[in-house]
């Protein structure tokens, strides 16, 4: 046998190529004081305008204008196209980083609108910090014995239920309505419903106690009008100031369709109700950080009452124990600005109170405003993360026609290389959270890729951000069910040793898969072995970030936790995912383009893919939004479409081919690595000659 024995110097080579491949191949890359290296990220140029997105930055106009086209946080109406709160943030120098006084101003009109059950009439409305409330009832509301405007006198009402749905009440059955604290719970009910005199008895319930009845027939209209004399603040505190309130309120009209029987029980068909909070909302003069400034009948001002600092604080510690993050500036009430942790100046406005299931809505396209193109930057449902100025999807219509999308005019592009919310905290390095990861955005669901390849995916299913609101306390024997059958469990607590103990327990399925005793201020993690030399992202992670001692019983609180899907979704080109057909899988992004013609018919709700699609206005004017929302899935129509879907046919076809099998291109970025590298070793080799 012939044994080759390798130089030393071909041996150094060797390891210096080694270093470059795995440096810029692999999955992970290290995050270095917490930034991304801007080369790897996979998507990261806006494609939206500037005038349709929700966050400012440096370069942008000096006016940054917030309205319902362009932020979610304010009300907005697509059908009507109605919603009248604007905010103009006025940056001047952004060296500066100071909001000057009045500088920040919020206005929000009155707007005329029917009712949803058409026969009740208009009303005027208001979007006041992001709801829908009742400004007055004027001469157009049938439901009124004349007009009262609450807006004069300071206070709202806000709208609870507002629609022209069928409702089925059969005879003793009820009807949960809508409940609005300090209120109490409403309910319809129905008894002595006679089919053969077309009569029943309408009562409407609070708290358990009827208040008021109505014997019906088909037709009616059941009006509740309440003595309403408290007003809260949007708080919920009770103000104590004086105001004038109307003696009384309607706040309640239900209309009655027909009364028949349905499947052998005698019922009650209502198809319209409308419904008001049960005490008024004061106009408050102070909300935070802006003050109303006037207040007419159709309109509210306020206006900042000091300067607002934008400047990083060291000493700031909201969000991370142990890095400098940016304290959020309380605007009014929920509504607060967020600035980056970054040397460029960076902001946006968010509510910090909007639930989790709450419809997140896109730049909105109109005649006026026609948006074609939505990133990280103009649809909050989409990832973000406003550090590091980084998204996950891109999409994109390059052609429309009418209300029509042809075939292969909507693009879907989504990757995007992001840190774990962890890295950075003491102690995250030795549970592999110090790297970054390529993560996907499929139809809002985030996934992150699996053995350094696009190609294969894992569904984070939980993921808790650095907002110190993103928390979890539990009690010992308390278990936390986390998604797909994990449960994390505080087996104890150990109070008495400094730092304090928590003994912690990851189950699936009632299978222990890791137990251990861990100190306050350290990390829990679990790792599934996985058949690859790439480094994966952990299966499971969090931070036990203290222990409570109480007098009657301790607890842990916990944060960032992480936790993705054992169900592994594979990708390649070619394949159909909703309305789209993958047309490019690389390390850092995954292309695809709409497979059919979509038709945004009005009051339609189409789904795109996932969790992505579209809501369109039940009006004329073609409008519509992108959305968190998951909608109606759409069928190409061969009535509408009558050519021939090569989707269907066999791969031979020549179209398919010129889709999908384009010749690979290397990259730029490859060529320039090339280079660096043999010329590393060409230098090298000459200093050992």
């Amino acid at each position: 046998m012939r044994i080759v024995r390798f130089d030393p110097r071909i041996k150094i080579e060797i390891a210096v190529i080694g270093i470059f491949i795995f440096t810029f191949s692999s999955g992970a890359v290290p995050v270095v004081n917490g930034s991304i290296n801007a080369d790897y990220t996979g998507i990261h140029e806006p494609i939206s305008s500037s005038e349709y997105r929700y966050v400012w930055e440096e370069g942008m106009e000096t006016i940054l204008n917030i309205t319902p086209l362009n932020s979610d946080i304010f009300y907005y109406d697509i059908d009507s196209g109605a919603g009248g709160e604007i905010m103009n943030i006025d940056i001047g120098d952004p060296a500066q980083r100071t909001i000057q006084l009045n500088k920040v101003t919020y206005t929000t009109t009155t707007f005329n609108i029917s009712f949803r059950y058409r026969q009740f009439g208009n009303y005027s409305a208001i979007g006041f910090l992001g709801e829908k409330y009742l400004a007055a009832y004027t001469d157009e509301s049938k439901i009124a014995e004349k007009p009262v405007n609450l807006l004069n006198q300071r206070i709202l009402s806000k709208i609870l239920i507002d629609e022209n749905r069928n409702h089925s009440l059969k005879e003793g059955r009820t009807l949960a309505l809508g409940a609005e604290a300090p209120g109490g719970d409403y309910a319809l009910h129905a008894s002595n419903v006679n089919t053969t005199s077309g009569t029943a008895v309408i009562s409407i319930i609070r708290n358990g106690i009827g208040v008021y009845q109505k014997i019906v027939r088909p037709g009616d209209t059941v009006i509740y009008e309440r003595a309403v004399d408290k007003a809260y603040a949007v708080n919920g505190y009770e103000n104590e100031s004086q105001r004038y309130f109307p003696a009384f309120l309607p706040v309640m009209a239900v209309h009655v369709d027909s009364i028949l029987t349905e499947n052998g029980s005698a019922a009650v068909i209502i198809d319209g109700i409308f419904q008001l909070s049960d005490v008024y909302t004061d106009i408050d003069p102070e909300y935070g950080l802006l003050g109303i400034t006037e207040v007419t009948e159709k309109s509210i001002t306020m206006k900042n009452r000091m300067n607002a600092n934008l400047s990083i604080s060291d000493n700031m510690d909201f969000v991370n124990v142990q890095g400098t993050y940016i304290s959020p500036i309380y605007l009014m009430n929920n509504i607060r600005l967020k600035t980056a942790n970054s040397k460029i100046l960076r902001f946006f406005v968010y509510d910090e109170d909007m639930p989790h299931n709450h419809e997140r809505r896109g730049s909105v396209y109109s005649r006026s405003s026609p948006v074609m193109a939505w990133d990280g930057l103009n649809f909050p449902g989409f990832w973000y993360d406003i550090d590091s100025n980084l998204f996950s999807e891109e999409l994109e219509i390059t052609n429309i026609s009418g209300r029509k999308i042809p075939r292969g005019s909507l693009r879907y592009i989504t990757g995007v290389r992001s840190p774990f919310e962890a890295a950075g905290i003491k102690g995250s390095e030795k549970h592999g959270l110090n790297v970054s990861f390529m993560v996907f955005g499929i139809g809002t669901d985030k996934y992150v890729a699996i053995n350094g390849k696009s190609a294969e995916l894992s569904r984070i299913l939980l993921e808790h951000t650095g907002s110190r609101y993103d928390k979890k306390t539990l009690a010992p024997d308390e278990a936390w069910e986390l998604g797909e059958g994990y449960n994390l469990t505080v087996r104890s607590l150990e109070v008495r040793d400094n730092p304090r103990r928590a003994l912690l327990s990851l189950s699936h399925h009632g299978t222990v898969l890791k137990e251990d005793w861990i100190p306050a201020g350290s990390f829990f993690s679990y790792s599934e072995d996985v058949s690859s030399d790439r480094i994966n992202p952990p299966k499971f992670f969090t931070y036990l970030d203290t222990i409570f001692v109480g007098c009657c019983f301790d607890m842990a609180q916990f944060r960032y936790t992480f936790l993705r899907s054992d169900d592994i979704k594979r990708i390649q080109k070619g394949d159909r995912m909703g309305v789209f057909r993958v047309i490019d899988v690389e390390p850092g992004s995954i292309s695809m383009e709409n497979d059919i013609d979509i038709y945004l018919r009005p009051g339609s709700h189409l789904n795109l893919i996932g969790n992505l699609s579209f809501r369109v206005a039940d009006a004329n004017e073609l409008r519509f939004y992108p959305s968190n929302t998951k909608g109606q899935e759409i069928s190409e129509e061969i009535d509408e479409v009558p050519e021939v879907d090569s989707m269907n046919q066999s791969p031979e076809v020549s179209e398919t081919q010129s889709r999908y099998d384009e010749p690979k291109k290397v990259s730029g970025f490859e060529i320039v690595l090339a280079i660096i590298t043999l010329s590393a070793l060409c230098v090298f080799r000459r200093k050992r000659k």
